[in-house]
């Protein structure tokens, strides 16, 4: 019988093209290039993978902040997720370019004042093509 734990682990054991995009870590590397902070928001992923699996991904270390709901036990789309996010990276809500995969999490966003983009799994070009409009990066490469 799976849980979502296990079906987290079997994903995240496939090879890394698998599920992590690109593209993705060429806007946060672009992002950081420009002298932006980068910041995640995530609901669990310590609860899922745990702190070793965590300190072994080399794309985390783009981040400035990340703030964990497993660790803080608030999870979007409570708002209070949003105003801790905005807190670790030190930034106003309006200033930050939110992304994420769910609708609601997106809507909370909206509501809690951030900037905030959609970003669907099986077709995430245009939401990053959006993210780097929003902050004046060049286009995809």
């Amino acid at each position: 019988p799976w849980d979502t734990r296990a079906m987290m682990r079997r994903l995240y054991e496939l090879p890394r093209h698998c599920w992590l995009r690109t593209e993705m870590v060429d806007l946060m590397t672009d992002v950081k290039a420009a002298g932006w902070r980068l910041g995640a928001l995530t609901n669990d992923m310590t609860a899922f993978h745990g702190p070793g699996w965590v300190e072994q991904q080399e794309h985390l270390k783009l981040f400035d902040a990340i703030v964990d709901a497993s660790l803080t036990g608030v999870m979007k789309p409570d708002p209070r997720a949003f105003r801790q996010g905005a807190e670790a990276l030190g930034l106003p809500a309006e200033q930050i370019v939110f992304l994420d995969d769910m609708p609601w999490n997106v809507e909370a966003a909206r509501g809690a004042g951030l900037v905030a983009v959609r970003v669907p799994w099986d077709d995430p070009g245009p939401a990053i093509d959006t993210a780097r409009n929003l902050l004046d990066l060049p286009p995809r490469r």
